[in-house]
């Protein structure tokens, strides 16, 4: 892409900008559409090959859109669902062309700690471009944050802990992303999220303590529902399905779970859940951009046609 194509996507970038004194309630679908061919170009760098030059695009568009969010109302979720693109080929970008990872792990813990609350960092999408250095860069900034932030600010409480507990995860060491996890048992879902971390790992055993446990602790509401049904197929899985009928009698207005749980193979070992799943509490997070990555196909035109 030649030096005038590249300042024309940065024009369209700019064109991300959201003047506050604007009515919120107005244009969000034109901006969504104006991220949606910024993505476009970004998507057309990476597959040509010119990712170093997407990188410092891609970050410059997830920070206007990020900014844009302060002002402008989104509760459709069409522009918060750009930004999850742009931050998707953001991580994308840097993997490709990998940027000074010591400056890529400061800015990811700078967005996360220091943001609105939005975009969401997955760090999964950053490991190969963070590599072993810029991991473990990342994992120091999050130390020092802990140390020296409010025990009780947000920064900590959610920032930092989410931080944690994802470096456990794309450390691929099970117990100690069990043992983060299992700092904060406030919640029903939390032991849900102990239970597929294990069950990806093939640990089914130590599972299932964590799924009896859990709803030991506490056995009602929607999350323990949830982690009823992770023990339901674990059982299920190993050909226990009298112990998952048990678990799962009928309820006035709840489906019939027993006749689905009678009528189940034997064996359903092929079956595993995500490693990591969706945030607890509803199906679709409400902050901006923390929903999955369309990537659909674009009719855009390209600029350099």
């Amino acid at each position: 892409m030649t030096d005038t194509q590249v300042n024309e996507v940065r024009r369209l970038i700019d064109g991300l900008r959201w003047d506050r004194r604007r009515d919120p309630y107005r244009g969000r679908r034109e901006y969504a559409a104006q991220a949606d061919e910024v993505a476009a170009e970004i998507d057309h760098l990476i597959r040509r090959e010119a990712a170093a030059q997407a990188v410092p695009l891609a970050r410059r568009a997830v920070e206007r859109v990020t900014s844009a969010l302060l002002y402008l109302d989104d509760s459709s979720g069409i522009v918060g669902d750009r930004l999850r693109e742009l931050m998707f080929l953001y991580a994308q970008a840097c993997t490709a062309a990998p940027p000074d990872v010591k400056r890529l792990a400061a800015w990811l813990v700078r967005t996360r700690l220091d943001g609105p609350g939005w975009p969401d960092i997955r760090l999964a999408e950053f490991k190969d471009a963070l590599g072993e250095r810029g991991l473990s860069e990342l994992a120091r900034l999050v130390k020092e944050r802990r140390a020296t932030d409010d025990p009780d600010s947000w920064a900590v409480t959610v920032g930092v802990r989410d931080l944690r507990e994802q470096l456990a995860a794309v450390s691929g060491d099970v117990d100690a992303h069990v043992a983060v996890l299992a700092e904060d048992l406030r919640g029903t879902y939390r032991y849900t999220e102990i239970v597929n971390a294990l069950r990806a790992a093939g640990r089914d055993g130590d599972a299932e303590r964590w799924a009896r446990e859990g709803l030991a602790r506490d056995g009602a509401g929607h999350q323990a529902d949830e982690l009823r049904n992770r023990l339901v197929d674990l059982l299920l899985d190993h050909g226990r399905r009298d112990e998952a009928i048990a678990l799962r009698p009928d309820r006035t207005g709840a489906p019939d779970d027993a006749h689905r749980l009678r009528s189940a193979p034997q064996d359903r070992r092929t079956r595993r859940p995500m490693a990591r799943p969706a945030r607890p509490g509803a199906e679709r997070d409400p902050r901006p951009g923390t929903g999955r990555p369309p990537l659909r196909h674009r009719t855009t035109q390209r600029l350099d046609r």
